[in-house]
């Protein structure tokens, strides 16, 4: 025993011949910086009107890349024992760095290769053909304020840097926990303006911009979407709780925060019933319930006999459909109520009307297979491949139509296969780092990965991913869970 070295010590090796820091060696200096700074990218998109104007998406970017300098500056020293590679060498061999580069060349091909050009009226949009170069991406010129390829290529670039930046840069579990920490803290912050807000009616969104219909939550401009962030970030904030929960480190402690963190989940769930998303709302509470009896469970019912432990889970399945059907009821019986007067009726799409626009989506696929209509074309061409019976021509944007899909349409519809299979290509090698036993196994991932499914589930319904802060969150949250996994060594199978 004593020629082994002690897991943990500043100085042993493990096993497998690689150096181990003690896990009180303070974090780099460069890494709290850029924790700090994704931090601030992550809070940042939803106060920015979900980084839907262009003004917000323009400081995403530029946040995104001081992230990826601050990724790449060298450590030295004992806070930077825990690298075994070149943060250089971890960017290039990032899968995610590759696949987004060419997903930006993609967008940015559809930038400069114009097939239509919007005319018309502001009461009928005309699409006017032009004359792109044959066998590349095309887009529609859409300019800077408007929802199309610059736009897309902005955020798309910020994603891409922001992401890539946390995993090369991330190198200790107490980075990932801060960030975990500061998601949720911002996430409580957004609930109380956003029940603010509701109670107070304000005709703006934070106060200072119009939406474009009643139907705003917080400072998300569609409900839906706004409904999204906030179940997604219900699951980061149950991980955390279910982290802090007796946790062996914390024994020590009079208390811990998990409180504060079911407060905020609960909290959140209250805002998703004033949300009018039925998906959103009955997942968080199905989440919600796992987690309360997950804990009861692992209390009373994970030792002992066989019959012992069908119980508990039987208590777990139970809890979880019985909340589901509590919400479900909730939901449904009272949105016009909980809507505090607004016409609910007129904004929200029904079932027909997301067949519908699925079925334009596949419409649009099959037309242009290869490249799709370029980044925004859903908005300008998904009425024409409804059913509108006009050449060349979208009627004025309902919000029923426009709002009314599926991403999972949506994303070969704008980018065509080479744009489908790339995405697809990314959330592979996600799914590859996550989808592991021991990863499950562990409630402070297991609840944010649930969270990251929820929202994949609720993107087949809903163009959720339309507001650019739902989708860099959900990547960011996805991509944080990986960088952990594979941090902790103990996570791997």
């Amino acid at each position: 025993m004593a020629g082994k070295p002690i897991r943990g010590s500043r100085s042993g090796e493990s096993a497998s011949g690689k150096k181990r820091f003690h896990p009180l060696t303070p974090v780099h200096e460069a890494e709290k910086l850029l924790v700090g700074l994704l931090g601030a990218f992550v809070c940042f998109l939803p106060w920015s009107v979900g980084a839907t104007l262009i003004w917000s998406q323009a400081t995403a970017l530029l946040l995104a890349m001081f992230t990826m300098v601050v990724a790449l500056l060298p450590r030295s020293g004992n806070a930077a024992a825990s690298l075994t590679e070149s943060l250089a060498f971890r960017l290039l061999t990032f899968p995610l760095f590759w696949i987004g580069l060419l997903f930006n060349g993609l967008l940015a091909a559809q930038v400069f290769n114009t097939g239509w050009t919007i005319g018309g009226t502001e009461g009928l949009r005309l699409m006017e053909p032009a004359d792109p170069l044959p066998g590349f991406p095309v887009g529609v010129e859409a300019g800077l304020f408007r929802e199309g390829p610059v736009q897309a290529l902005i955020m798309g670039t910020a994603i891409w840097l922001a992401l890539s930046a946390a995993w090369v840069g991330l190198t200790r579990r107490k980075a990932v926990h801060t960030l975990f920490w500061i998601l949720t803290a911002n996430t409580l912050g957004l609930v109380l303006v956003t029940f603010f807000q509701h109670y107070s009616r304000p005709p703006v969104i934070l106060w200072f911009y119009e939406a474009a219909t009643p139907n705003f939550l917080g400072p998300f401009p569609v409900h839906s979407h706004g409904a999204a962030y906030f179940l997604l970030a219900i699951g980061v904030a149950l991980g955390m709780a279910g982290h802090h929960f007796k946790n062996p480190r914390h024994a020590h402690k009079r208390s811990t925060p998990t409180g504060f963190f079911v407060f905020t989940a609960l909290f959140a769930l209250l805002l998703l019933f004033f949300s009018f998303s039925t998906f959103a709302a009955v997942a968080a509470a199905v989440l919600i319930a796992y987690f309360a009896a997950s804990i009861l469970h692992r209390e009373f019912f994970a030792s002992g006999a066989g019959p012992r432990v069908f119980t508990g889970r039987l208590i777990i399945a139970l809890s979880m459909v019985l909340a589901g059907f509590l919400s479900h009821t909730i939901v449904t019986a009272g949105q016009e109520r909980l809507g505090g007067g607004r016409d609910i009726d007129a904004h929200i799409a029904d079932r027909t009307e997301w067949e519908t626009g699925v079925r334009a989506g596949w419409t649009m696929f099959r037309e242009r297979p290869a490249f799709g209509f370029g980044a925004g074309g859903w908005t300008y061409f998904s009425e024409q491949y409804a059913g509108a019976e006009i050449d060349n021509a979208v009627l004025p944007a309902h919000p029923n139509a426009e709002h009314a899909g599926s991403e999972w349409t949506r994303l070969p519809a704008e980018t065509g296969a080479a744009g489908t299979v790339l995405v697809l290509a990314g959330l592979a090698f996600l799914l590859f780092h996550t989808a592991r036993p021991r990863v499950w196994k562990t409630q402070f991932l297991l609840f944010p990965l649930l969270g990251v499914l929820a929202v994949f589930l609720q993107s087949g319904v809903d163009l959720i991913f339309r507001t650019p802060a739902v989708l860099a969150t959900w990547l960011m949250v996805w991509v944080l869970t990986a960088a952990l996994a594979r941090i902790d060594r103990t996570l791997r199978d």
